[in-house]
């Protein structure tokens, strides 16, 4: 069960993320996250676009999170919120920590192995 926000007002509207993504959806995430890593960066325009893209992604799943855990506390006697909440915390968020890592940890690799192309 999931909270739809969708038509809340966004101070930011998304670009990169489909507006009604299903979160919970760890094919669909992992597309995502191999996007934003499989990126080459060539120039600053291209960076600043990365971050927007890999922010909107970071600040959704937090959203989301956010959204499953204040429907859980704000009726405690429902198991079904409880059961959501827990999908997000055990299956998700630890995919999207280790993707993040992998996406950060290549990403950092790139950029050292062309910043020591430049300087030879």
């Amino acid at each position: 069960m999931s909270f739809d926000y969708s038509h809340l007002p966004r101070e930011y509207p998304r670009q990169f993320l489909p507006t009604n993504i299903d979160l919970t959806d760890l094919s669909r995430l992992k597309e995502l996250f191999q996007n934003l890593q499989n990126r080459t960066i060539h120039s600053a325009s291209d960076l600043e676009k990365w971050l927007k893209d890999e922010s909107e992604l970071a600040s959704a799943l937090a959203e989301e999170q956010s959204i499953r855990y204040a429907r859980m506390t704000c009726q405690t006697d429902d198991p079904a919120r409880e059961k959501d909440y827990l999908l997000f915390i055990e299956n998700v968020e630890p995919a999207a920590k280790i993707a993040t890592s992998t996406m950060y940890s290549t990403g950092r690799e790139r950029t050292t192995s062309h910043s020591s192309e430049k300087k030879m």
